[in-house]
């Protein structure tokens, strides 16, 4: 049995009919000059990225659900969660006619599961899709938020229980 995403959603008491779920891609600019984001963006970044969209209704849904849960590539077909954000609704009436800015808040929905939980993404060229239809998206990992980094070989220690005991009579150190 594969575990999917609508775990994740039913867990936090999401409903998938009142999510979308979004998969940033880094860009840093865009063709038509606007600002992206990419691997070293801040949250902030993120979140003013995220809660500038486009007008048009075949681009972006003309009334977008409370919940967005928000992803970031992982490479290939994975996506990382970054957040869930609450949509408090659209800010004025487009700054351009051409996008639409909404009130996002971040809220506590899957807050432990932020940066780790990752699933694949079966839709590479849509960067967004409904809950309903992520729900059936695996899930590929629960990763650590912050994975210990490798600190180099001249300052690696082991205990002897990692590397176990001896090494067995099949063992050959390598040729140099």
């Amino acid at each position: 049995m594969t575990l999917t995403f609508a775990a994740a959603l039913a867990s936090a008491g999401i409903d998938p009919a009142d999510a979308l779920v979004i998969r940033h891609a880094y860009v840093r600019e865009h063709e038509d000059g606007s600002v992206g984001i990419h691997g070293d963006s801040s949250d902030d970044e993120i979140m003013t990225y995220t809660s500038g969209q486009s007008a048009n209704r075949r681009i972006f849904p003309a009334t977008p659900p409370k919940f967005w849960v928000v992803f970031l590539p992982e490479g290939g077909d994975r996506a990382r969660l970054w957040s869930v954000v609450s949509n408090r609704g659209q800010i004025g009436n487009g700054h351009d006619g051409m996008g639409r800015t909404f009130d996002l808040e971040h809220t506590d929905l899957m807050a432990d599961l932020r940066n780790r939980l990752v699933i694949g993404w079966r839709s590479p060229r849509t960067w967004w899709i409904k809950a309903a239809t992520a729900a059936a998206y695996p899930v590929m990992e629960i990763a650590d938020s912050q994975p210990v980094r490798f600190p180099g070989f001249d300052a690696l220690t082991l205990d002897q229980s990692p590397v176990g005991g001896r090494p067995s009579e099949s063992w050959k150190p390598l040729a140099w």
